[in-house]
């Protein structure tokens, strides 16, 4: 049975490996590879249930769901793209049953996390980088909105004190994630639109005031500020890192896959060119196709195409997701 999970293990790296190889060269995950590392899973979990039972699969089956579930979240708040969603859900079940057994609870919540940390921690690291350097930024103007920027603080607290509240008995042995599943929320939020209003800050602030008074009639020692603290240290980290988030290009080297800035697309409004983009939303939703791309190329050389172009940082999440599921399984055995 070593042998198979092995197998298991050695495929995920591999597969995850190769998708991140081509995520960061060519900004695609090839279907492929996906194709391939499915018949490996399957075959490998066969085998490996016929040797150990069928006891174990409820737990296999739970992981697959939450993961898939976790990767639609993402595509339809287009953060991630339809590879990426594919490879998250492949190497769930990649993993060999037994280490979703380990005392780290919830592997798809923790994994994601995880892989989204990773990520972010790249972006803060990238534009230190880029901010050393003197990197041109392209946004025009930055500014913190109020009604979003206290929708966020108030819901990610409100969340958080739902958890303590359901989840009292292991919130404090496991702080340290549902802090990061905090920062994680403050990242998400400001694709959560629907949120961004005043009635979202009114139910949240009434969970919040319900969370501290209960903290004070059972006479706790002293509220903890450590969650509060984490989420205004990445809305300012989020804030600093977004001034980095486009770069520009020559023209003619713009490709199927990439996403325009707002600017960019304006650009495209005076010219004749047929097939150009009209719209881009800057999210995963509004990569552009090859017949665009090649439109985009022609208007370069039309009446009002310019030499270069402004688009958004691709961002390859290949390699987080990746890192994600392999810290998830080392952690779990030194554990």
């Amino acid at each position: 049975m070593i042998y198979v999970e092995s197998f298991l293990i050695s495929a995920l790296i591999f597969v995850g490996g190769y998708c991140t190889f081509f995520d960061i060269k060519k900004g695609i995950i090839p279907n492929i590879v996906i194709f391939i590392g499915t018949v490996g899973a399957l075959i490998g979990n066969v085998i490996l249930f016929m040797l150990s039972g069928v006891d174990q699969l409820p737990i296999f089956l739970l992981h697959i769901v939450s993961a898939s579930v976790i990767a639609m979240l993402m595509y339809l708040l287009r953060i991630w793209a339809g590879g990426d969603v594919k490879l998250f859900v492949l190497l769930s079940a990649l993993t060999p049953v037994e280490c979703l057994k380990h005392r780290i609870p919830l592997p798809a919540i923790m994994i994601f996390i995880g892989a989204f940390s990773f990520t972010f921690l790249f972006l803060v690291v990238q534009s230190v980088v880029f901010l050393i350097k003197k990197e041109k930024t392209y946004q025009v103007t930055q500014k913190i909105k109020l009604i979003p920027f206290v929708s966020c603080v108030a819901f990610t607290m409100a969340v958080q004190a739902v958890i303590r509240f359901a989840l009292k008995a292991i919130y404090s042995e496991y702080i340290g994630v549902f802090m990061f599943l905090n920062a994680v929320l403050v990242l998400l939020f400001g694709k959560m639109k629907f949120l961004h209003n005043v009635i979202c800050i009114i139910i949240c602030s009434v969970i919040c005031t319900a969370d501290i008074i209960l903290f004070v009639l059972n006479h706790t020692a002293a509220f903890d500020v450590r969650p509060l603290l984490i989420v205004l240290l990445v809305i300012a980290l989020r804030f600093f890192a977004g001034r980095y988030n486009y770069r520009e290009i020559k023209t003619k080297d713009v490709r199927a896959g990439m996403v325009l800035s707002y600017a960019t697309v304006f650009r495209f409004t005076q010219s004749r060119v047929k097939g150009l983009p009209q719209t881009t939303s800057e999210n995963m939703g509004s990569r552009i196709s090859q017949e665009e791309a090649e439109s985009i190329i022609r208007w370069a050389d039309s009446k009002y195409g310019q030499e270069t172009i402004v688009i958004l940082r691709k961002i390859p999440f290949a390699v987080f997701i990746t890192t994600g599921y392999i810290a998830y399984i080392v952690i779990g055995f030194l554990w």
